[in-house]
């Protein structure tokens, strides 16, 4: 089982590597302004509060395949807020292997029962790889938003490399519009790809040649953490 997952989330991280590569353009930087003015003046009172504390769903981008668990996306997150002198807890609860099934499967044992105030999105990868129908990924992916909002906690949608998804033929570019669509009918934040500035560069990727090393996570890191800190303005 840990077999096909690893080739599943191989395959994926192949095509999209591939899309990559063909464009040698600069990659584009993360969107920083959120979509309703009302909700980001709402969702920057939640995350400056003196303690907040996220939790990050994710698939093995979000656990940290390959890597020390100190070396993960939310925990190296977790440290540069705190350099940064915000006082954050960050949970991860990536699985790797997860569909967005799979994530609204564990949503109460892996998030509600977590006492979050910011949940961070980030599934969906392994829906396209494994064939699943973008409509039937939109729904799980919002019924967790629905559920997240419901226990009171804002929601940070995160989308995988959603420019080399759109060129990856209709069905990629059905799945990148998932990301922007959600985040506007919910009125959530919305970070367009975890992956710009790793994807497409070797020596940010492991022996494989598709998941980040820790330099690559790093990098994740600094974009999120910047992406995060426009929405912890006073």
């Amino acid at each position: 089982m840990r077999y096909k997952i690893q080739v599943t989330v191989m395959c994926w991280l192949a095509a999209i590597a591939l899309a990559a590569c063909g464009n040698s353009q600069a990659t584009p930087q993360p969107q920083t302004t959120a979509p309703n003015d009302g909700f980001h003046t709402q969702a920057q009172s939640t995350l400056a509060k003196n303690s907040t504390k996220i939790i990050f769903l994710g698939d093995s981008l979000t656990a940290g395949y390959g890597l020390a668990q100190t070396d993960a996306w939310p925990e190296q997150v977790q440290e540069r807020l705190k350099i940064a002198g915000y006082k954050t807890e960050v949970v991860n609860a990536g699985v790797s292997g997860d569909n967005s099934a799979n994530g609204l499967a564990r949503y109460d044992w892996s998030v509600g029962s977590a006492n979050a105030d910011v949940l961070v999105l980030a599934l969906g990868a392994n829906d396209f790889l494994q064939g699943v129908s973008p409509s039937k990924t939109r729904k799980n992916l919002q019924t967790i938003i629905e559920r997240a909002q419901d226990d009171g906690m804002q929601v940070i949608l995160a989308g995988v490399a959603t420019p080399q998804l759109e060129r990856l033929g209709p069905i990629g570019r059905s799945y990148a519009e998932i990301y922007p669509a959600l985040a506007k009918e919910y009125k959530v934040l919305l970070f367009p790809s975890i992956l710009d500035g790793v994807i497409g560069r070797p020596e940010l990727l492991q022996a494989d040649g598709l998941h980040p090393t820790k330099a690559g996570v790093e990098i994740m890191a600094d974009n999120f953490t910047k992406y995060l800190r426009t929405q912890l303005k006073d």
